[in-house]
């Protein structure tokens, strides 16, 4: 049986239903080594946000390298939870007290966009590179709408959404259509370059 061919970033499902049959949409050779795939690409994420400090001064800036590896994670795996696997792993690593972030708004900053990926990702049939990069900006805006919310409903402060909620809202759709455009492209190479060894 010949190969099945990827479209768009995105691996086909398998063409056979028997159980006995290998897959050949897979990258890893092993569920353990997905896993440990996707959750090493959420620790990455954190320690870059920690260790890299860009100079943009703008909200959502982190973006770039948040959902370029959330969506290269999600773009490589064959798991309907790849992007919240990823999130779950950023969430735990960024709760550690080495790296100097305050209260649990980090964690649920990645909880949230890993979900809306994983959600958005199924509802569209074989999401070509823009659609992935529309998912990622959309997911992206999790992080200042919860916010917004927690501000009006709660009185919380949180300064990127001091200069507005309009300015943070269209921050964040750039850099999260840059970064996912990123992943997805990057994911999408690593995939057919995977399946033509």
């Amino acid at each position: 049986m010949s190969k099945p061919i990827s479209t768009a970033g995105v691996w086909p499902t398998r063409l056979s239903s028997s159980s006995s049959e290998a897959r050949t949409d897979r990258v890893f050779p092993s569920r353990r080594a997905e896993i440990l795939g996707l959750a090493s690409l959420g620790a990455l994420v954190v320690v870059l946000h920690a260790s890299v400090n860009l100079p943009l001064k703008l909200p959502g800036h982190h973006g770039l390298e948040w959902m370029a590896l959330l969506m290269f994670g999600r773009t490589l795996s064959t798991d309907r939870h790849a992007a919240t696997i990823v999130a779950l792993a950023a969430a735990f690593t960024a709760s550690l007290p080495v790296w100097g972030f305050h209260g649990l708004g980090m964690g649920l900053n990645y909880l949230l966009t890993g979900l809306v990926v994983d959600a958005l990702y199924r509802l569209l049939r074989q999401p070509g590179v823009a659609a992935l990069g529309l998912i990622a900006a959309l997911a992206h805006v999790a992080k200042p709408l919860w916010k917004w919310a927690a501000v009006n409903g709660l009185g919380l402060q949180f300064g990127s959404i001091t200069a507005g909620v309009g300015f943070s809202l269209l921050s964040h759709v750039g850099f999260g259509l840059v970064g996912g455009i990123a992943g997805a492209l990057a994911g999408s190479a690593l995939r057919q370059r995977l399946q033509q060894r």
